[in-house]
């Protein structure tokens, strides 16, 4: 905690916008942010936008219904005297947990992944880790397997995305900082978001699969 410093609502709630957006790319929840006004009034919702308006800087926050038809209130950042907020993480997934070792990925994603795309075309592909691979990588790849299975099951169960999976001989699995999908002759090599709060979801990562295939 001691790497935490005061700082002005603007410049917080600035970021927590920017996060937001990021997050609303990748198909996930913008951050939820307490605003406690001068009046002594309280206000939550979802960090939408920032901007200044007719002189005054203003906040507009996501307090209800759903996406496509919210309810969004419009606050005047300099009546705001408090903000609470959760705090982004680096961490990767699953952090507090001892990492797996080599063995136990590469059995889990034989048992767990390797199956699922065999058996929709037809032919063996190994799925194994990019190695090396670090503790955060390791962990960050074992929480991605199920999320990996889906995906690439779904794509194998396409007629074309099955022909195109069968001109594989291996998919490797690893890490990175901001994910990466490239194909490497025959071989499709998968790196997830090292850190939680970059996760890639399951249109993501489809995406980025088909996009490289």
């Amino acid at each position: 905690m001691a790497k935490f410093q005061p700082r002005a609502p603007r410049r917080i709630l600035e970021e927590l916008v920017a996060r937001g957006a990021k997050a609303a790319v990748t198909g996930k929840d913008r951050p939820v942010v307490t605003l406690q006004l001068t009046t002594g009034r309280e206000v939550t919702g979802r960090a939408v936008a920032i901007a200044d308006e007719a002189g005054l800087a203003m906040i507009a926050l996501h307090v209800g219904g759903p996406v496509s038809a919210p309810t969004v209130t419009h606050v005047r950042i300099d009546q705001v005297v408090a903000v609470t907020h959760d705090v982004a993480t680096d961490k990767p997934p699953m952090a507090d947990e001892t990492p797996p070792g080599k063995l136990q990925l590469t059995r889990e994603l034989a048992q767990k992944v390797a199956p699922v795309v065999a058996n929709k075309v037809d032919k063996p592909i190994t799925v194994v880790p990019n190695e090396p691979l670090g503790d955060d990588e390791r962990r960050a790849v074992m929480a991605a397997i199920p999320l990996l299975a889906t995906v690439l099951g779904n794509i194998a169960g396409d007629a074309i995305g099955a022909d195109a999976l069968r001109k594989l001989s291996e998919i490797r699995t690893g890490a990175a900082t901001r994910g990466d999908v490239r194909l490497q002759g025959d071989i499709l090599v998968i790196e997830v978001p090292r850190a939680a709060d970059d996760a890639w979801d399951e249109r993501t990562l489809k995406a980025a699969i088909e996009k490289s295939l």
